[in-house]
């Protein structure tokens, strides 16, 4: 890994996550004279959903840089498997492999021409809204070793199984984003 930029701490309430969140992601983007980071290390002060999902969004949608969060607490025990979990999802958001399967026993797949595709439809859970939508998304492997899985989802009408823009979702796949291209070709 290169040099890393120095981290910002911050005081975040959780009643009003905006004011502070995305102004300190966004000066991760924005600093004049430099690249932006790969990849930031988010650490949480404890298991707060309203902060994570707000640093998922700003990081993942609107400054679109790759992320990991963890959980100061857990961060700092020092646990040998909390590490390894936070370094393989690390690993694999910089486009690496966390596993390798046996190129002689994979066949084609193994020629580097053929994508392993994964569609799924989620509903709403019981008692939700009766206009909660359902969620349709596909993964598909963009490599020989089938380690890098990007995704993509579409909302869809509520209890709807079948996929509303299944041909969408599987052009999104042809085209592998520009964000895994530049961590392929790194």
């Amino acid at each position: 890994m290169t040099a890393c930029m120095r981290g910002l701490h911050i005081t975040v309430n959780p009643a009003d996550v905006d004011t502070a969140i995305e102004p300190a992601i966004h000066r991760f983007s924005s600093t004049p004279g430099k690249q932006p980071p790969k990849l930031i290390l988010v650490i949480l002060p404890a298991n707060e959903k309203t902060i994570y999902n707000k640093v998922k969004y700003v990081c993942d949608v609107k400054e679109v840089i790759l992320n990991v969060c963890v959980v100061a607490h857990k961060f700092a025990k020092a646990n040998a498997q909390y590490y390894a979990n936070v370094a393989l999802k690390i690993n694999l958001k910089l486009g690496g492999r966390n596993q390798y399967l046996d190129h002689s026993k994979l066949g084609v797949v193994a020629e580097g021409r053929t994508m392993v595709v994964g569609v799924d439809v989620t509903h709403p859970s019981p008692g939700s809204s009766s206009n909660a939508p359902s969620v349709a998304s596909v993964v598909a492997s963009v490599d020989q070793w089938l380690a890098q899985w990007p995704a993509d989802l579409r909302v869809q009408n509520g209890r709807q199984e079948m996929v509303s823009d299944l041909a969408g979702l599987f052009k999104s796949r042809l085209a592998v984003p520009p964000p895994m291209l530049e961590l392929l070709a790194g």
